[in-house]
């Protein structure tokens, strides 16, 4: 499987999200949300002054961007003006990071627990559930740096990547949005980063300091790779027209040195089979 450039020019590019035609991700220390329309130079939909993190679309249409700083939810409108979707900061010990939206409109967001670059201790963090109206909550615990998130197309099954565990874990999701049945789904070689499914339930995984993407069956066992020879492999997502085309994320150093320094691309590349579920 080959892999080619879609765009290029960001800093840490981070949860990459199809749809409408166009790519959509996090350019994290650009603090801004990016478009992409294939074909097309990559432009900036809004900026987000608490470093955008994990973006989501509604049912809907709505955009939603984590700011992982600040540690609140924000509407991206139209005009590229941000709105207050809810304010998670108290409930928060670490950062907001990666998210996704269920087809219930339910938005699941991860926190780290702990602020890395500010050197702290390594703890667990918490996923929280939110849905527009109601107020947040405390969704799971004991999550170890939680990251990618992806959702089944049945919506019955929720992944989470835990990257200071070295795993994939998953829950059964309720019809009333109740996580259960936690289990651990895959064990890693090293920390993954962002995640997501393909039409055949299996899933695509970012270890990020290998530089390999790996594609983990339903067994949990892998069966495909892709590794980079100097990049981090960030996050991925399935788009284009027929939703076969992989989008990764890559960046040539880590994100603590990737402050204002065009070191991120998306590549692309067309596995055997295409994407499912959410994102």
């Amino acid at each position: 499987m080959q892999a080619s450039l879609f765009a290029d020019g960001f800093t840490w590019p981070e949860s990459p999200r199809w749809h409408a035609g166009a790519l959509y991700l996090s350019d994290c220390y650009n603090f801004r949300v990016v478009k992409v329309v294939p074909g097309s130079a990559p432009f900036t939909v809004a900026q987000v002054p608490g470093r955008p993190s994990g973006l989501a679309f509604f049912p809907d249409g709505r955009l939603i961007v984590a700011g992982a700083v600040d540690r609140k939810l924000w509407w991206v409108l139209p005009s590229g003006d941000l709105e207050l979707a809810v304010d998670l900061s108290s409930l928060a010990t670490g950062q907001l990071n990666d998210m996704v939206v269920d087809a219930c409109g339910r938005v699941w967001v991860g926190d780290t627990g702990f602020v890395m670059e500010a050197g702290e201790t390594p703890k667990s963090g918490r996923l929280f559930s939110w849905t527009p109206g109601s107020e947040p909550r405390i969704a799971a615990n004991e999550i170890m740096f939680a990251n990618g998130l992806a959702i089944t197309p049945d919506g019955r099954t929720l992944y989470i990547n835990e990257s200071f565990a070295n795993r994939i874990s998953a829950f059964d999701l309720s019809e009333d949005g109740e996580l259960k049945n936690r289990r651990v789904h895959a064990k890693l070689p090293n920390g993954p980063d962002g995640l997501c499914l393909d039409a055949e339930g299996a899933l695509w995984v970012a270890i990020l300091f290998d530089r390999t993407f790996m594609c983990i069956g339903k067994d949990g066992v892998e069966r495909n790779r892709l590794v980079f020879d100097k990049e981090l492999a960030v996050a991925c997502v399935f788009g284009g027209d027929d939703r076969k085309t992989l989008f990764l994320a890559v960046a040539e150093n880590d994100f603590a040195s990737s402050a204002s320094v065009p070191v991120g691309r998306i590549v692309q590349a067309r596995p055997s089979a295409g994407g499912a579920g959410l994102p």
